[in-house]
């Protein structure tokens, strides 16, 4: 069940590992957390029950894995600034190594004091939330230089409303390490649609056609609700309107782009799309 979910959960959410490396950072803990709650647990069911459980455990410890390894990664390279990622893996190794070990010692100690069953649960529930607890913190401590979706949405909204260039640090306050999939708030805080980016050319075709509802924006100083009113009056109309829309936001975003890069942004980094696609650098777009 474990190498099973390994090679599905990799095949599914591969592509979004990246651009959402903090919020899967905190969920493999939550995971691992989750499997070794059931495993404690699995020795008072019968056998069907305990087999049960201990699948599921293992497909968690899975899911940490892969979730674990591949935002490691992103964060490892957001760390070393100076491309010493090699030097940075390996302290890395070293501090888990400590820790480990401290973990160890400290754990001889408790273990003497630690005989009831109630009180092997207190201690343990009480450890997994301090452990869950750091993580957050740590978690929410760092300020990715990277544009995805929830980023990027925290920066223009400020930036077309107040004309104001957050910088990484600003944003690491005020994004939401979970959140809906898609969904796109107004400065962080009133939700004003769903958005999905690297959708094939003819899903999104269909969607303009059929779907009417899935370009629903309701905030009064976005496209949306003009775009959604000729949308549902004149879909030709609404595609014309998007289009124009399109082309004055590419002029400004020329002028936006030394800004953000001061504040920064690093934007050669694609981190936007959260679905399996092919992307186009801007030599290619412009042959």
């Amino acid at each position: 069940m474990g190498r099973i979910a390994t090679i599905l959960f990799a095949h599914k959410l591969g592509t979004s590992l990246e651009p959402e490396a903090k919020m899967y950072r905190l969920a493999a803990d939550v995971f691992n957390d989750t499997a070794m709650i059931l495993d404690c647990l699995s020795p008072a069911f019968p056998k069907l029950a305990r087999v049960l459980i201990l699948s599921s455990s293992s497909v968690l410890r899975a899911l940490c894995g892969v979730a674990a390894g591949s935002s490691k990664a992103s964060l490892s390279a957001h760390f070393a600034k100076w491309g010493n990622l090699g030097e940075l893996n390996a302290k890395d190794s070293s501090q888990e190594t400590v820790v480990s070990l401290m973990g160890m010692l400290a754990g001889s100690l408790v273990v003497s004091w630690v005989s009831s069953p109630l009180a092997t649960w207190s201690t343990l529930l009480l450890l997994l939330s301090i452990h869950l607890a750091t993580n957050h913190a740590a978690v929410r401590a760092v300020s990715m230089r990277t544009l995805n979706r929830q980023r990027a949405n925290l920066v223009f909204s400020h930036l077309i409303e107040d004309d104001e260039v957050l910088t990484p640090e600003e944003v690491s306050k005020k994004e939401r390490i979970f959140d809906w999939d898609g969904v796109v708030r107004w400065k962080g805080g009133q939700v004003i649609g769903h958005v999905k980016i690297g959708l094939k050319a003819w899903a999104c075709a269909i969607g303009m056609l059929h779907d009417a509802s899935s370009l629903t924006v309701d905030h009064e100083k976005t496209l949306g609700q003009v775009l959604q009113q000729t949308l549902d009056e004149d879909r030709p109309a609404a595609i014309v309107q998007l289009l124009a829309f399109l082309e004055i936001t590419g002029q400004k975003f020329d002028g936006w782009v030394p800004r953000l890069k001061q504040a920064g942004w690093n934007l050669d980094v694609a981190a936007l799309e959260t679905h399996s696609g092919s992307r186009l650098a801007r030599d290619e777009m412009s042959a």
